[in-house]
């Protein structure tokens, strides 16, 4: 008895390691822009679109398209296959490619994913600001958020910072930030 009541719930398409969630396309909050059930959750924790809504987007030169996730906040760039990377969030769009590649956001740290949604430098910062065309990014550790409630971008006070390049070494150490600011240590921003 037990077997025919798995089997069953198999087949009607229930899964416990799946949840699903709603998406919109980044900057609208209409509700014709929104997908229902658009995603699903892995049991990796990754997040799939689901194949038959791909239709739906707009993807770019790159073959990606931009989607943000209602119940999480998070914006997220998706492929042609439907696989799914987290970035950064900016002003209710994903992060755009910078040199070749993006803030990826994972479990609250920050690294850079590349056009192919694949993680070139893993996800150990608190934040970083975009590669420039020096090919080098601003990075920190313990770096606090410090926005008020009226400020257009978010302010960042402490930390760490470092310069990177590409392949995530780094270059120097920048020292830290006294107060508030949405910029990085001024000797952080060349090699």
């Amino acid at each position: 008895m037990k077997f025919i009541f798995i089997l069953t719930i198999s087949l009607l398409g229930f899964s416990a390691h799946s949840e699903e969630i709603t998406c919109r396309r980044p900057m609208y909050n209409q509700s014709e822009w929104s997908f229902p059930n658009c995603a699903r959750k892995l049991s990796t924790g990754e997040w799939e679109y689901k194949k038959e809504l791909l239709g739906k987007l707009n993807f770019g030169k790159n073959n990606l398209a931009p989607v943000c996730i209602d119940n999480d906040n998070g914006c997220y760039w998706v492929n042609r296959d439907g696989k799914m990377a987290q970035v950064l969030g900016i002003e209710g769009s994903a992060d755009d490619f910078s040199q070749g590649l993006a803030r990826h956001k994972k479990n609250g740290k920050i690294g850079f994913i590349d056009e192919s949604l694949k993680i070139v430098i893993t996800p150990k910062y608190d934040f970083a600001f975009p590669f420039e065309g020096n090919q080098t990014a601003a990075v920190c550790t313990g770096c606090k958020d410090a926005s008020g409630p009226n400020d257009d971008h978010g302010k960042l006070v402490g930390g760490s910072w470092y310069l990177i390049n590409k392949s995530g070494k780094v270059l120097k150490s920048c020292g830290s930030i006294e107060g508030p600011t949405a910029l990085p240590p001024v000797n952080c921003t060349k090699n």
